[in-house]
């Protein structure tokens, strides 16, 4: 998640999820309310607090226009409850986080109107996360005797929290508030604080009496959202059952990668780490933080964050109900990452946030215009994307083959090779060596005079290794590429603008049949990642090729009548070249030392996408978004007018002629980076960078 994460937050990694989605569809503000899980510095402006994320409501900066895009309420050691947490002197407890939202609502209504304002909270995302410290630092606090809690029975005392909160709730419904995300309380008796506390001798087992507080609290939580559902006209409550899946990660922790279920990474005293907070010295944090569960005390890590995100905005009933997280932003867009209107760009620029975030120090990237991000500026060449509507989401044309605009921006992603700026300590960070029209063969895109094919663009890393090992020295630059991620996509153009391409004639195809073509194009790739493997690279994502049969420049060239059908012959075409591609791959990780290849199957997942379109939201599956003319707007390549672009991109499969739409690229991102066997193999993206 980009290093977004690093302090530890149960649900913070989530919070920002939504909020990214949000940030970049039609859903335009997101309001937080909770605990330290989501909390972001309100407490900074009281008497204690935590640092770092959406704008918090008591900062002095939170004002005007700022407030359009959500504010967070939450603050560290609050409860539904107004008592709890008063062993931490000064927070905001639930009734207080809504009085304040009150007033963010009122200044809303004095700066856009009353209809605008009704209107934006109605499609807002709200947030809820809260509950915990109800049990943690109410209920089962140690200043609490067990005479006390006899007193007021579990039953008794849950029944409590869940009436106010059915006030509480429907109060920020009364305010304005539809959309409403309400994650449940975890397995609060796995934390480290817990297991110390109730002194859990079997590190495999946790501390029951908490956990038993937490399900009864959840199912009467899941009850009342199904009631609030029910009874508020309007309402889109959803249930989100994070302890199942936190206890899912413990319960099967090595097929998630971890190898510690029980301790905080970050640690001061107690066996499992829990009894003090983490803090400055002499708090001692793990090695390889992606490996613990928890965090600290209190809070699950990164790695355990991602993949409760992952569940919560993709899941299904089991993880979330009645509905996962993407349907409420309908032009979702996985948090304005995704924005680039080619198959594999968005996933790269994914693979290059984790990459950041894990212990990986740079991504290099190589292939076409499914990947290119401006090399094609710097040369004489008919294949640019330095042209509208190119860029239209992301406010100018910036040479990427893109309609996308990120709230991230494009800082960090890979910068072009060819570009003045990418020298210096920049490569260090990696570089982007793709060129559209470039394909696997030298002759490939001779139609677009310029572009770059691999064999130049392995010369170019080539010239950038040199550079490091001047800059680092030997060893030190055969460690950094040894761990970075390298990405290749390239392939695609060898058909389209080459075998494929209207000008080579039929008799020219029958001289070289496909099985020899596809030979040849496997004997030459070989060649070019053994030579990658010989300058250092050791990870290696090598994605093959989609159903080009399917996109609407194939449909059109082919006279595809039935607008529920692909063009067969390049769809055979790709999956020739992809069953010796996999062989290939596997052939590589047998032969070569220490190298890890992976193979993605993203023409199985467009496949799926397209076969049930309807399914993941779409609505069409065989047309260009942006398109000129043509029956399925694939004849001429997008550009400036008389281009149209459809007004809801989201729900095309394709953006042009050639590429997926950035929703695809959502799907396909997701699948690649999460997915099983059938997707990507030997492993998975987020396999491939943790391991050693």
């Amino acid at each position: 998640m980009g290093g977004l994460l690093s302090d530890g937050k149960f649900i913070l990694g989530i919070i920002f999820a939504l909020w990214g989605i949000c940030s970049a569809t039609e859903t335009p503000a997101n309001f937080v309310f909770g605990d330290s899980l989501v909390e972001v510095g309100n407490n900074n402006y009281i008497s204690r607090g935590f640092k770092g994320f959406t704008p918090p409501y008591l900062a002095p900066t939170t004002a005007g226009p700022v407030i359009l895009r959500g504010v967070n309420y939450a603050s560290g050691g609050a409860g539904i409850l107004n008592e709890t947490g008063k062993i931490f002197g000064g927070r905001i407890n639930m009734d207080a986080q809504i009085d304040n939202f009150a007033n963010t609502r009122q200044d809303i209504i004095s700066g856009i109107g009353v209809p605008a304002a009704l209107k934006l909270l109605k499609r807002a995302l709200f947030s809820l996360t809260i509950g915990s410290n109800d049990f943690i630092n109410n209920y089962l606090a140690p200043i609490i005797s067990e005479a006390e809690r006899k007193s007021i029975p579990p039953e008794t005392f849950v029944g409590i929290l869940v009436a106010r909160f059915r006030l509480q709730i429907t109060r920020l419904y009364s305010l304005g508030a539809k959309k409403i995300v309400m994650v449940n309380v975890g397995p609060i008796g796995c934390i480290p604080y817990q297991r110390e506390v109730n002194r859990v001798a079997d590190p495999d087992s946790c501390a029951a009496f908490s956990n038993q507080l937490a399900r009864s609290f959840n199912a009467k939580l899941k009850t009342l959202v199904t009631e609030l559902n029910k009874n508020l006209p309007g309402a889109k409550f959803v249930y989100a059952d994070v302890y199942s899946i936190v206890e899912d990660i413990i319960d099967n922790y090595k097929s998630y990668g971890f190898q510690n279920t029980n301790s905080a990474c970050c640690r001061v005293a107690g066996r499992y780490g829990g009894l003090i907070p983490c803090g400055p010295q002499p708090s001692k944090v793990c090695v390889n933080r992606s490996k613990y569960v928890f965090w600290d005390a209190y809070h699950p890590s990164d790695a355990s964050n991602v993949i409760i995100a992952r569940r919560l905005l993709y899941g299904n009933s089991s993880d979330i109900s009645p509905m996962n997280i993407i349907p409420f932003c309908k032009n979702f867009l996985m948090g304005g990452l995704f924005l680039e209107g080619t198959l594999i760009l968005g996933i790269i620029f994914a693979l290059w946030r984790m990459c950041t975030a894990i212990d990986c120090p740079a991504n290099f990237v190589f292939g076409d215009s499914l990947v290119e991000v401006g090399n094609n500026n710097y040369i004489p060449s008919l294949s640019k994307a330095d042209y509208p509507p190119n860029g239209i989401d992301f406010g100018r044309p910036n040479g990427r083959y893109t309609n996308g605009r990120t709230t991230l921006g494009f800082k960090e992603f890979t910068p072009p090779y060819l570009a003045p700026t990418t020298a210096g300590s920049v490569i260090l960070r990696g570089a982007n060596y793709a060129s559209g029209g470039g394909g696997i063969l030298n002759e490939t895109g001779k139609i677009y005079v310029g572009r770059i094919n691999m064999d130049a663009q392995i010369d170019y890393f080539a010239n950038t290794r040199q550079d490091i090992i001047s800059s680092i020295g030997l060893p030190a630059a055969v460690e950094l590429l040894r761990r970075s991620l390298f990405s290749v996509e390239i392939g695609s153009n060898d058909f389209l603008s080459n075998y494929l391409v209207p000008v080579i004639t039929e008799v020219k195809r029958k001289l070289t049949p496909p099985e020899t073509f596809v030979g040849i194009l496997i004997a030459r790739f070989r060649l070019q990642l053994t030579r990658l493997y010989k300058l250092g690279a050791r990870k290696m994502v090598v994605i093959n090729i989609g159903p080009i049969g399917c996109i609407p420049f194939e449909r059109e060239v082919n006279l595809v009548a039935d607008p529920d059908m692909c063009a067969e012959f390049p769809n055979q075409l790709a999956r020739l070249f992809n069953a010796k591609l996999r062989t290939l791959v596997t052939e590589l990780n047998k032969n070569l030392p220490g190298a890890r290849f992976v193979y993605a199957n993203a023409y199985s997942i467009v496949e799926d996408i397209i076969d049930n379109y309807i399914s993941y939201g779409f609505e069409n599956r065989n047309s260009a978004c942006c398109s000129t003319v043509g029956r399925y707007g694939g004849l001429i390549a997008c550009g400036p007018q008389p281009t149209m672009v459809c007004e809801d991109r989201s729900k095309y499969v394709f953006w042009d002629p050639y590429h997926p739409s950035d929703a695809s690229n959502m799907i396909i991102a997701r699948r690649l980076l999460y997915g099983n066997s059938s997707d990507i193999s030997p492993m998975n993206v987020v396999q491939l960078l943790q391991a050693s």
